[in-house]
């Protein structure tokens, strides 16, 4: 009778599963519920502009230095059964803000965001994200500030102060020219750093669970310390 009950369990999950794969999206596309999507694109003087601020809840950010005259924003949103949403895009004295606003919906929406700057351009970067993949290459930022809840931090950048990046589920990897400070910090992921120039600051990367590889120039003169945590 066990046997029996658990073979029934099984087809039955095998026939949801193949419903919601197959039938379930042409219904919903049918009834006109389906994946939605919308896009757009806004170009902003770069002149007068120390910061960009990026709020996501969910997708991709990329932020890259590019030879052009100004700043360019485009972005692509999906979202199921819910009209897409499309993020703010404006400037506020010294700052470009591109804000994502909250659905308050556990329904899937994800907002793609890409940003290409002047290469002269150093401005602060501050991006802040819920679940979200983001990748920063530019030549020189002042300072970097980048946490996303779930997603990976690619940070490629010659110039900055300061690094600051911090995911809670996902890896790190950044490649530094020259930097006085950098806190890289994964609750469950790896880091990979690869400090190419002179190392003249603070240098700090944890991962809760997770590898450490740091790449540091034959001739440093450094010292590390490095502990791991063991979690039940």
């Amino acid at each position: 009778m066990k046997v029996e009950i658990a073979a029934g369990i099984i087809v039955v999950l095998i026939i949801a599963s193949l419903f919601a794969t197959f039938a379930l999206p042409r219904l919903l596309n049918f009834y006109g519920y389906g994946l939605r999507a919308t896009s757009g694109a806004e170009s902003i003087s770069a002149y007068g502009i120390n910061c960009i601020s990026v709020n996501d809840t969910a997708g991709y950010v990329f932020i890259s230095a590019r030879n052009v005259s100004q700043i360019n924003v485009s972005y692509y949103s999906t979202s199921f059964l819910i009209n897409p949403v499309a993020p703010y895009i404006g400037k506020s004295g010294e700052a470009l803000n591109v804000n994502v606003p909250n659905t308050y919906t556990s329904l899937p929406h994800y907002v793609d965001i890409n940003i290409t700057v002047p290469l002269w351009l150093d401005p602060q970067i501050r991006v802040d994200t819920a679940a979200a993949n983001v990748k920063l290459y530019l030549n020189s930022s002042k300072d970097v500030y980048i946490y996303t809840a779930a997603g990976g931090v690619d940070v490629n950048v010659s110039y900055s102060s300061e690094l600051i990046l911090k995911t809670a589920s996902g890896n790190i990897n950044v490649h530094a020219f020259e930097t006085s400070y950098i806190y890289a910090q994964t609750a469950a992921g790896n880091i990979n750093a690869d400090l190419t120039g002179n190392l003249l600051g603070k240098y700090i990367f944890q991962s809760s669970a997770g590898n450490l590889n740091v790449l540091i120039p034959s001739n440093s003169a450094v010292s590390f310390s490095v502990s791991s945590e063991a979690r039940c």
